[in-house]
């Protein structure tokens, strides 16, 4: 079956529609608010923030405590591990599950840097990152070192923040 889809996004709203075999078919989808721009502050919304971790200290903090000893590996890139942090709640993925937590990141020792600078700003609760975040495994699949890893996961959840004014339904 050959389907093509058209979304119309504009500053305040997002509908859609499929085109399958040349016949028109509206999908009904309720409208839903978005916000252009996250970057400046308005009345009602909580900064969030962007971090990030070093990934070969986790590797190697993970070597030592879940595998047998042998001689040190360490990794050949000094990639990083991101995180999101919003209203005093840290939210990270992983290889196998996605973590929220009050206190810093796993693997403080790591030393686990957040931005200064505000990623933006957002008027979503709470309790939408919560859910969104719980579901992201069921809707976006299991870790992937290159197709869904922690970064993927981090601009999911920025988006959502930056944009959405009330939460998606694939939060629900």
């Amino acid at each position: 079956m050959i389907s093509t889809w058209i979304f119309l996004c504009g500053a305040l709203f997002c509908i859609g529609s499929v085109d399958t075999l040349g016949f028109h078919h509206s999908i009904n989808l309720s409208i839903r608010p978005i916000r252009p721009d996250c970057s400046v502050p308005e009345v009602g919304s909580t900064p969030f923030y962007y971090g990030f971790n070093n990934l070969a200290c986790i590797y190697l903090t993970r070597m030592g405590k879940h595998r047998r000893k042998r001689s040190i590996q360490l990794p050949v890139h000094n990639f990083a591990h991101s995180f999101i942090y919003y209203k005093g709640w840290f939210s990270e993925f992983g290889t196998k599950k996605t973590t929220l937590r009050r206190q810093s990141p796993r693997y403080p020792q790591c030393r686990p840097q957040l931005n200064v600078r505000p990623a933006g700003f957002s008027k979503l609760p709470f309790d939408c990152l919560r859910r969104c975040a719980s579901k992201y495994h069921s809707v976006f699949g299991n870790y992937h070192l290159f197709k869904n890893n922690c970064h993927y996961f981090s601009n999911r959840m920025m988006e959502l923040l930056c944009h959405e004014v009330t939460c998606p339904p694939w939060c629900l």
